[in-house]
């Protein structure tokens, strides 16, 4: 009897609860749960209860954009990818969101095919990040004994 796997947890972040309603219907699979924030603020305690495969998150929300959202991930050490959806070209935003080690990035309105694709490299990129960072850690603690 074989188990099926875990379903891969995706954060969307938005403050319009249409957009996130969209990419919640565009992107529904069996093996994917998504779970909504309407901002950063809202996003770090969204991970701070639960890990997360995928982070969508719009460039531009109040309280914490995304950016702001996605240096304070990083500084806590965490590596879960993120795509960054913006309907404005910001060049600097878009600079800082690549040094701060974002996945890609989206423009709205977004071509389906595109996104779809996106989230699948994105979800195999972190699935190959886990693996190598679990690999890494069991050579540390073999290195140790």
């Amino acid at each position: 009897m074989s188990s099926s796997p875990a379903k891969k947890r995706i954060l969307i972040m938005d403050d319009e609860p249409e957009i996130r309603s969209l990419f919640t219907d565009l992107l529904q699979a069996e093996d994917r749960h998504f779970i909504e924030a309407e901002d950063g603020v809202d996003g770090l305690t969204k991970i701070k209860e639960a890990t997360f495969d995928l982070i969508i998150s719009d460039l531009n929300m109040p309280k914490m954009a995304g950016l702001e959202f996605l240096e304070t991930i990083r500084n806590q050490g965490n590596l879960t990818p993120v795509l960054i959806v913006t309907g404005f070209t910001d060049v600097a935003k878009i600079k800082k969101a690549w040094d701060l080690g974002a996945f890609d990035f989206v423009d709205k309105p977004f071509d389906v095919e595109q996104m779809h694709s996106l989230v699948r490299n994105a979800l195999e990129f972190g699935k190959q990040q886990i693996e190598s960072w679990n690999q890494l850690r069991q050579a540390k603690r073999r290195g140790a004994e």
